[in-house]
């Protein structure tokens, strides 16, 4: 009888499950956010003395803190804080920002990062904290659901992995 095997082998389809359940337990794992209430927070103002923007973080000092800040700012709210913080050079800046400290890297030694969520500008309220509550809350559901079709997918690659197996590789072992 002749056997017409399928162009992916059930080790391959079992390799794709296994790395889409790694990202999907990744993904679940890494997915929820902590989100801080004002009374977890702690605020400082002063002059804004260097901004720099890499990969949806914006990161800035403030005159007389010796702390790095962060904002994760995403989309129109980058350029939005980008702007009022370049802006702010010339004036007071207050901030809310938690005091528990991190590095982006936990293997590096690069400076640790304290996580801004209220920025008031000169000229008024760039970001509050419950636009950042807010934003923190959406991230979280949409990185949920992102792993929940990872894990989807993952299921769906194992089944076909043991459909696969049982009918082309398991004859040969007969």
């Amino acid at each position: 009888m002749l056997v017409v095997r399928p162009r992916v082998s059930a080790r391959n389809l079992a390799l794709i499950a296994a790395g889409f359940a790694g990202l999907a337990i990744l993904g679940f794992l890494t997915s929820e956010t902590k989100i801080l209430q004002r009374a977890q927070l702690e605020n400082a103002s002063g002059k804004v003395t260097w901004v720099a923007e890499s990969n949806r973080v914006i990161s800035f000092k403030l005159a007389g803190y010796p702390e790095t800040f962060r904002y994760p700012a995403k989309g129109k709210v980058r350029s939005t804080v980008r702007e009022a913080l370049s802006a702010a050079e010339h004036g007071q800046v207050s901030i809310l920002f938690d005091p528990q400290a991190y590095r982006p890297n936990p293997w590096s030694s690069e400076t640790e990062f304290h996580t801004v969520w209220e920025i008031v500008a000169p000229n008024g309220p760039t970001r509050t904290l419950v636009e950042s509550q807010e934003a923190t809350r959406t991230g979280n559901e949409i990185d949920y659901w992102i792993s929940v079709f990872f894990a989807v997918i993952a299921a769906y690659s194992a089944y076909f992995s043991y459909l696969t197996w049982r009918k082309y590789d398991s004859r040969l072992f007969n």
